[in-house]
């Protein structure tokens, strides 16, 4: 995910396969139905490497559609406000909802008591 969050940094023109989402979402055709042959190779991608991480006890078992929703939405909404907002506030965004990601779907709780570093 950091390696993508890079990626945003050097190219401040967006991404061509994040575009063609936007721009063929909703208009039927040929061009839309690879468009959407792309997104679904993606995000089937997401859910293996996410069945993947349960199977080796990286992740707790959970429903993997939501897993793959919600850690694709991150690099989203980077992407989104870096152009807006600027690089350094969606990369310090971006950062932070990843580890929150990863403690929530984490299969260890760690819990420290009072007082321990």
């Amino acid at each position: 995910m950091h390696h993508w969050f890079e990626w945003v940094r050097g190219n401040s023109g967006g991404c061509v396969l994040l575009g063609s989402v936007t721009e063929y979402d909703d208009r039927p055709g040929p061009i839309r139905d690879q468009v959407l042959r792309n997104e679904q190779r993606w995000r089937t991608e997401l859910r293996r490497t996410i069945q993947l991480a349960i199977d080796c006890g990286h992740l707790r078992e959970g429903d993997t559609d939501q897993y793959a929703f919600e850690l694709y939405a991150i690099p989203l909404a980077v992407h989104h406000e870096s152009g807006l907002f600027g690089y350094d506030l969606a990369r310090r965004h971006g950062d932070s909802a990843v580890e929150r990601w990863i403690a929530n779907y984490s299969p260890h709780c760690l819990i420290r008591p009072r007082g321990m570093p």
